[in-house]
């Protein structure tokens, strides 16, 4: 499962990818809708800076080593790999290919990611605090970005230059593990691995295997 792209969705070149759709797929809102695709409240509408783009439903899976090429790095939905990535609170201190991350938040995930040349060390508490050890939330770098944090649930994103930023710890709550936004929530949050293979985080994890790949 080596992939060598950087900062691209194509990764390899020679890889196949399989793009996850067109703009008739999908519908953007940027603050307009104040509602979900089931007619319910926004559980984010009242937070500034969400991003809403709603997906459609059967996506498509995909298999190593083929690449979705995403509408937005990071990604906040689409197509994904079959297999999803832990997300018990763990903190990946490497990029894990992003196919894994797209399909737990189907299941209702929050991913937490960063730009590594944007925050380091001790930069990175407040957002570790947030996530480790908490249930349907996962956290890992996610070098260019944009911003220095990047919060993605299933269909929504928000983006900030700090991790102190109150509007984080906002959207966690308004999205983490909601029926109104994931299309599959409440499944395991620790999924079953196709190999005995494991790799080190700040938790253990024998979820998604052979994950030492390049970014993304």
């Amino acid at each position: 499962m080596r992939d060598v792209g950087r900062g691209r969705p194509g990764g390899r070149a020679g890889e196949r990818r399989e793009d996850r759709g067109t703009d008739q797929d999908r519908d953007q809102d940027e603050g307009g809708d104040q509602g979900t695709d089931e007619g319910g409240p926004d559980p984010t509408a009242g937070i500034e800076g969400v991003l809403k783009i709603d997906y459609p439903s059967g996506i498509k899976h995909v298999a190593a080593p083929q690449r979705v090429a995403y509408d937005h790095l990071p990604p906040l939905g689409g197509a994904h790999d079959f297999y999803w990535a832990p997300c018990m609170g763990q903190v990946f201190t490497v990029a894990v290919r992003t196919e894994h991350f797209v399909h737990s938040m189907e299941h209702g995930a929050v991913w937490i990611t960063y730009d590594p040349e944007k925050v380091t060390g001790d930069d990175l508490e407040p957002l570790v605090r947030l996530v480790e050890g908490q249930p349907y939330l996962v956290m890992s770098p996610f070098p260019g970005q944009g911003k220095a944090v990047s919060a993605q649930a299933w269909g929504r994103q928000l983006q900030v230059d700090a991790v102190d930023d109150p509007r984080i710890p906002e959207f966690i709550a308004a999205t983490r593990g909601n029926p109104d936004l994931s299309p599959e929530p409440g499944r395991a949050a620790t999924p079953r691995a196709r190999s005995t293979s494991t790799r080190t985080t700040r938790r253990r994890s024998r979820a998604v295997p052979q994950v030492r790949t390049p970014f993304p």
